[in-house]
């Protein structure tokens, strides 16, 4: 009897409207780039007691629910969805070319996750809400994304869900990147990562089946590897402004964006109005390399966009 195959798998996502009602009409699905999953969340507790016995107790189940993470290359047919997954709002605008503009909000919303495994494995994870969203890219390299999710419950379908076409779109590379800090393009950059953090809690109370997903504080922090070419961010780092030569408690506060084109209506831009760097580590090289910075930045809170603005364009309406 053969194996069930592996590197069969996709994910694929549909927007919740209320808590408790999982939906079917999914708005993307994709390939899948790792060996994560969604798994049903099962939590055990032993309860200790005297006993003639050495034989530890049983264990009985405390918790239910669904936790686990999926990573794809990213494609801009569908990253509008993840970026509305992440950050909780997003609006859209144009017809036929479309613009989705992404932006955080206090409330997310909930999502119906379906995922296949080998033709044989199909779940649907329900009332899900993204942890974590992650993207990287570096030079000569294809872009990712992974998200982390928890949620309420999971169910194992006994046949698979009517879903959408599997994205088959060209994926991004960091040779479709343009960099600009500071309002000025930059072409000394060579690698970007954003990390978005919902910190959320799940909320237990009368059933194993937890009442409901806490949507925490949300961080963005931004990490990028620079050609040291000049002293300009150095100083902004170091000093509080680019011309300066005396450590300062000053914040040092610029603006950055990421946009990667595909092409004038496909295109996947990462904005965000204020930065401020957190590590601008600069060293020497005893074999005589180009020195290169490992920058690491935290995304400041902006009364229009919020920490970070994720416009993605491509030719789905929602």
């Amino acid at each position: 009897m053969a194996g069930i195959r592996s590197n069969v798998a996709w994910a694929a996502m549909a927007k919740q409207s209320v808590k408790g009602t999982p939906v079917t009409t999914y708005l993307a699905r994709t390939p899948l780039a790792s060996d994560d999953k969604i798994n049903p969340r099962k939590e055990f507790a032993q309860f200790a007691e005297t006993d003639s016995s050495r034989d530890a107790p049983n264990s009985e189940v405390m918790g239910l629910g669904a936790d686990g993470s999926l990573a794809f290359g990213v494609r801009d047919s569908f990253f509008h969805t993840i970026a509305e997954m992440a950050l909780g709002q997003q609006t859209h605008s144009g017809s036929t070319n479309f613009t989705h503009t992404a932006t955080g909000a206090d409330v997310l919303s909930y999502w119906t996750l379906a995922q296949m495994l080998g033709d044989t494995l199909w779940e649907q994870g329900n009332d899900m809400i993204v942890n974590e969203l992650n993207v990287t890219v570096e030079a000569g390299g294809f872009m990712t994304a992974s998200l982390s999710f928890m949620g309420r419950s999971i169910t194992r379908l006994t046949s698979a869900p009517t879903v959408p076409t599997q994205a088959a779109d060209a994926l991004y590379t960091f040779n479709d990147a343009a960099v600009s800090i500071g309002g000025s393009a930059s072409a000394l950059v060579r690698s970007f990562n954003l990390t978005l953090t919902n910190n959320l809690q799940l909320q237990q109370t009368d059933d194993a089946i937890p009442y409901d997903v806490y949507v925490g504080q949300r961080e963005v922090s931004i990490g990028f590897d620079m050609l040291f070419h000049d002293l300009n961010q150095y100083n902004l780092f170091h000093t509080g402004s680019t011309s300066g030569t005396t450590q300062s408690a000053t914040t040092s506060v610029t603006d950055l964006n990421f946009l990667f084109t595909k092409g004038a209506n496909n295109s996947i831009e990462f904005d965000f109005d204020a930065i401020n760097y957190e590590e601008f580590p600069v060293g020497p090289n005893t074999g005589g390399d180009p020195i290169v910075v490992p920058v690491r930045a935290r995304a400041r809170r902006n009364a229009t966009s919020g920490l970070v603005k994720i416009v993605t364009k491509n030719q789905v309406a929602t």
